[in-house]
């Protein structure tokens, strides 16, 4: 593993957690899922929010596949040092 490949895996796992906990989140009132600006201003203290499985999943697994790509490809770069 490179000093490039290193990086990458740094900076794919930052990605990875800003992406997880910058999910928006939505409330479910009943049946329905709505955003906070949605809901009625009367109610809003009474409701918990909630990270959608689907949308975190998405972006996590895009993020992922953005580093593991990125991983492989720098795999062909040799340092100078190495040289």
């Amino acid at each position: 593993m490179n000093k490039y490949q290193r990086i990458i895996l740094v900076v794919g796992a930052i990605a990875f957690t800003i992406l997880i906990l910058t999910t928006p989140r939505v409330y479910q009132e009943r049946e329905t899922l709505m955003s906070y600006s949605e809901l009625p201003k009367e109610t809003r203290k009474y409701y918990a929010p909630l990270i959608p499985a689907s949308t975190a999943a998405i972006r996590g697994f895009s993020v992922l596949g953005a580093t593991i790509m990125l991983y492989f490809a720098s795999r062909g770069i040799i340092s100078k040092k190495t040289k």
